[in-house]
């Protein structure tokens, strides 16, 4: 979203450069705002379903993107669309940092989140290059849509999985 959201709102929506930037720093307050508030609620809700929330959350929030991206909007109604949607967007990764410390034992900590990391970097790397095929080929409706898809496909895996304290433990497995 922080690649795309810009170029969307000057390529597409065809907002100035200023008003542009207000909308961005909007979008992007949440990533200080959304930890917090993310991080304390899954204190109080089991981990993996409240990630699976937040997930869904994002999701949604894409799919309101679809909507905007085909019709007229103005800017005052965007506002608290990009802060709700930066609460979920940027609101699940600590989470999903805290689930892998939960069910990873401590010797293989280290191990899991040098793992993680790098998995989690490589295909970051990747992923604007994707998305900038597809709204090259597709537009931004579509670009909306797969990451849609990707943050529920994620959803799913949350709430599905088998996510509890030791479910990781690989330590006994022989070989």
């Amino acid at each position: 979203m922080q690649t795309f959201l810009p170029l969307f709102f000057l390529n597409h929506l065809h907002y100035s450069k200023s008003v542009t930037g207000v909308l961005f720093t909007l979008f992007t307050v949440t990533s200080v705002i959304g930890p917090m508030i993310t991080g304390k609620l899954s204190d109080r809700f089991h981990r993996p379903k409240f990630l699976s929330f937040l997930l869904y959350g994002a999701c949604t929030m894409s799919f309101v993107m679809v909507v905007f991206s085909s019709v007229t909007i103005r800017v005052w109604l965007l506002c608290p669309i990009l802060l709700i949607m930066g609460l979920f967007v940027y609101g699940y990764s600590p989470v999903e940092q805290t689930i892998m410390s939960d069910i990873t034992s401590n010797d293989l900590q280290a191990s899991a989140y040098s793992l993680f990391f790098g998995i989690t970097f490589a295909a970051s790397s990747m992923w604007p290059l994707v998305l900038s095929i597809v709204v090259s080929h597709f537009g931004f409706a579509a670009f909306f849509v797969f990451v849609g898809l990707s943050y529920l496909a994620g959803a799913l895996i949350y709430w599905r999985g088998n996510w509890s304290a030791g479910s990781a433990d690989v330590a006994n497995v022989s070989g």
